[in-house]
C-alpha cells in the first residue's frame, strides 16, 4: 500500500445534492409511494329475502333448543339458494338479553352439488 487508501471514492457534495434530487423525484413520480399497499375494499350491503320453517326442539337444558331450519333464500350475494341449517337457540333467562344462535347451515343452489357452508 503506498500510503494511499484503496477503498471507496469519498462522494462530493454536488454529487450527494444530485442523489437527493433523483430520490426525491422517483418519490413523487412513484405511483405506488402510499404507505398503504392492502387492495381497495369493496362494502356493500346483502339483501336478501327467505321462505324458511323453522322447527324448534326441546332440550334437557331450560331455554336450550335445537332448531332445524330449511327453506329457499334469495341474496345479492349467493343468489337463489336451498338453506339447510343446524342451530341450537339459547334464550335469555332474563328480558333484554339477546338469542343466541350457534350452528352450521349450508346454502347450495337448487340443483348443484356443492355447498356454501356458514358458521358463526
Amino acid at each position: 500500500m503506498n500510503g494511499k487508501s484503496e477503498g471507496m471514492k469519498k462522494i462530493t457534495r454536488l454529487k450527494s445534492v444530485g442523489l437527493v434530487a433523483v430520490c426525491g423525484v422517483l418519490i413523487i413520480v412513484t405511483p405506488s409511494s402510499k404507505a398503504d399497499f392492502r387492495p381497495s375494499v369493496n362494502i356493500a350491503p346483502i339483501h336478501a329475502n327467505a321462505g324458511v320453517t323453522a322447527v324448534l326442539t326441546n332440550t334437557s337444558s331450560p331455554g336450550l333448543f335445537i332448531a332445524t331450519a330449511t327453506g329457499v333464500v334469495q341474496s345479492s350475494l349467493l343468489g337463489t339458494c336451498v338453506e339447510n341449517a343446524q342451530l341450537q337457540v339459547q334464550f335469555p333467562a332474563a328480558s333484554g338479553q339477546p338469542v343466541v344462535l350457534t350452528g352450521t347451515g349450508s346454502f347450495p343452489p337448487p340443483g348443484q352439488g356443492f355447498y356454501r357452508t356458514v358458521q358463526p
